[in-house]
């Protein structure tokens, strides 16, 4: 697997892609954080709860531009945040 240096912009395109092609899923981008798509096309996080790992829907934020820097996600390697985008681990989630 390749640890391409991504940007913020670059990271969130690649969510948006992975949901657009997948609806009913998340992306676990790990550290109990999950990237969802809005019914607009946008993407936003939400926090994984519990054992059970239920979303927590009344969390939801929009991505921080500076939680990411030097091509990974705060409290992430460069070659975790690139898994995340390259290999990303979906789960089952709707909004609705």
């Amino acid at each position: 697997m390749s640890s391409k240096l991504y940007t913020f912009q670059e990271a969130l395109e690649a969510y948006r892609q992975h949901l657009t092609r997948n609806p009913g899923k998340a992306v676990n981008t790990g550290s109990g954080i999950v990237t969802l798509l809005d019914y607009t096309g946008d993407v936003f996080g939400a926090v994984l709860e519990g054992p059970t790992g239920s979303i927590d829907r009344g969390g939801a934020f929009d991505f921080d531009e500076r939680t990411f820097r030097d091509g990974h996600w705060e409290g992430q390697t460069v070659e975790e945040t690139a898994a995340t985008i390259q290999t990303p681990r979906l789960i089952d989630f709707s909004l609705f």
